[in-house]
């Protein structure tokens, strides 16, 4: 959790003509897992190939949810929705990679298709969420009942702890995730998760 990022996006994105890019599992490697040792990386190629400027990825296509992650909570996001498909609700997933500029047509792709977007990031109110809902504000994505919810690090400090415990205090883990999902649908999580170990538990036990 680096507040030096928080910063990096919400703050220098302000700048005219500035490019925000926050890859992961790209083909460059994942630089989290080299500076941190905590990353999910992946096998460095042969040859590298050049990112498209503003363009991101769908990384699992899903049908009723949409998760849009930018930066290092993608892995968070996979796993969320390994939870929410055990709920059926499948979701995509997709790997933003730009904030600005930002992947419109992707964005506007993953309201189209589907009841809830939920945007993640690892910084504050004003950042790349924002971004998303400027975006979906003037295309008119807003107007037919489209649920979005952007994920932010709370106005509030954290105390030191390990990045995984920091991470589920700010709400930005996979458990989290899967909460605001059911939020934006109306429904009770911690219900959802007792009926869902009621139903994997073996009869008798």
């Amino acid at each position: 959790m680096n507040g030096i990022g928080m910063l990096f996006q919400d703050v220098i994105g302000m700048l005219l003509g500035i490019q925000l890019l926050l890859p992961l599992f790209d083909q460059r490697g994942d630089f989290g897992a080299a500076l941190c040792g905590d990353g999910v990386g992946v096998d460095m190629p042969e040859f590298g190939v050049p990112l498209e400027i503003g363009k991101g990825r769908i990384v699992r296509e899903g049908t009723s949810v949409a998760l849009l992650s930018l930066g290092t909570r993608l892995s968070e996001c996979l796993l969320a929705a390994e939870t929410l498909a055990a709920h059926g609700l499948t979701a995509t997933v997709a790997d933003a990679r730009f904030a600005k500029p930002l992947d419109v047509d992707l964005v506007l792709r993953l309201a189209r298709e589907h009841e809830v977007l939920i945007t993640v990031e690892e910084g504050a109110i004003g950042g790349f969420g924002s971004y998303v809902l400027q975006a979906l504000a003037q295309h008119g994505a807003l107007d037919h009942g489209l649920k979005v919810r952007a994920m932010v690090l709370p106005d509030a400090f954290i105390d030191q702890d390990s990045p995984t415990a920091m991470y589920a205090k700010a709400g930005l883990d996979a458990k989290g995730i899967v909460a605001k999902v059911f939020e934006a649908l109306g429904k009770d999580a911690r219900r959802e998760i007792v009926q869902l170990v009621g139903k994997s538990s073996p009869k008798g036990a």
